[in-house]
């Protein structure tokens, strides 16, 4: 559910010529998936993530038109509103909290829209292909709530303490979702973010 809400929001800012940023685009999983729905428009979707071995991989596939290595202090480089949309999916919990409030500044000066996502609670740092905690770049640093995201749009996921998959976490996802729409307030119940503007 979660991907498919960040789909949906991404879809909602795609027509023909859509100028996007994949900020810590990591493997280009939302590259490949926006390309996919879009098959039939003609975008220019740019990717960028500090992980050099991400880089290459999305390099050797071709997943975006121009992909390069950036900290957030590189945001600067990019012109105001110089892109449609731009995302941050699970950048921010990566990030200390200083540099995820400028990478999200960054964000919103360059880009007309933006969709962020980060996590409210520490229960894990994940170990898989697309993130190791033993990897410095790749380990969670910072917790973020919806008093971050002022201006923006919220909607809270999995229940507070889970990252999902449990019968639990089936049960109490749609009412849980449903209060974070109703008022910021109940996202304190969720483990992640997404916020949009």
């Amino acid at each position: 559910m979660w991907d498919r809400f960040v789909n949906s929001l991404i879809d909602r800012h795609i027509y023909d010529n859509s100028k996007i940023l994949d900020a810590g685009c990591g493997l280009g999983i939302f590259g490949i998936t926006t390309r996919l729905r879009h098959y039939d428009k003609n975008l220019y979707i740019e990717g960028c993530d500090i992980h050099q071995p991400y880089l290459e991989i999305t390099k050797k596939y071709n997943i975006y038109d121009k992909v390069q290595s950036d900290d957030v202090a590189k945001m600067m480089l990019y012109t105001n509103k110089s892109f449609d949309l731009a995302i941050g999916i699970g950048v921010l919990t990566h990030l200390e909290k200083s540099e995820g409030m400028f990478f999200k500044s960054q964000l919103e000066r360059i880009a007309t829209n933006v969709i962020l996502t980060g996590a409210q609670h520490h229960i894990h740092n994940h170990k898989s292909l697309q993130n190791d905690s033993k990897i410095y770049a790749l380990s969670h640093k910072s917790t973020w709530s919806h008093k971050d995201f002022k201006g923006y749009k919220i909607r809270g996921f999995h229940p507070r303490g889970s990252s999902g998959g449990s019968l639990l976490d089936t049960w109490l996802y749609p009412p849980l979702f449903t209060l974070s729409a109703i008022h910021p307030g109940f996202t304190r119940l969720t483990q992640y973010l997404v916020a949009w503007k």
